[in-house]
């Protein structure tokens, strides 16, 4: 067995070493600082929809700057993020996907033993890939509950949707038209 003790410990003096060389450098003190958290821009349409086109929309709601920036950050910093995840598992298993179609029609399925095994293309760790996709999607839902106690003043213990379907139901009514019901959650929720 290979011992990585070693390189553990090269890994954290290095490291520790960088920390003091740039606290030192007073980098730690500096005004700003850039940290990239996301690899994802607004060629995205998750990044476009929830954070640019929200925070150009919140601006016609006059309820205030810490309405705003708690709207911003429930859709920025909570459902944006579980979204992207989502859309990263989403994109590698399409392409892996992809990959194993464009295998089988250059080869077709491989065989062994004289046609008695047949090698079935298959997706790595596809199960929990399909797991963490399904709870970020989860919790975005979850997450997304929570607009309606910033506009509505309406707070939902879990993301039960019959529950919030129920209540706007009551609160707006079900026989509208789509736009329609939308016109009146605006104007509900600006009165609010």
């Amino acid at each position: 067995m290979h011992d990585l003790s070693w390189e553990r410990e090269d890994a954290f003096v290095g490291t520790a070493s960088l920390i003091k060389t740039l606290d030192f450098l007073g980098v730690f003190s500096l005004p700003f600082q850039i940290t990239k958290v996301s690899d994802q821009g607004t060629a995205n349409p998750i990044v476009a929809r929830l954070s640019v086109q929200t925070s150009e929309l919140i601006k016609f709601c006059p309820r205030g700057e810490e309405f705003h920036k708690s709207v911003l950050e429930l859709f920025h910093d909570h459902i944006q993020k579980q979204l992207l995840e989502c859309d990263q598992i989403s994109q590698e298993i399409s392409r892996e996907i992809l990959e194993i179609n464009a295998k089988l029609g250059k080869g077709g399925i491989k065989t062994q033993a004289m046609g008695r095994v047949v090698e079935v293309p298959h997706i790595i760790r596809l199960i929990p890939r399909i797991e963490q996709f399904l709870y970020c999607a989860k919790s975005a839902l979850r997450d997304l509950a929570r607009i309606f106690d910033l506009f509505f003043g309406k707070a939902f213990d879990a993301a039960r949707y019959d529950k919030i379907i129920e209540w706007a139901e009551k609160e707006f009514g079900n026989d509208l038209e789509p736009h329609e019901s939308c016109d009146k959650i605006m104007i509900f929720s600006l009165k609010s």
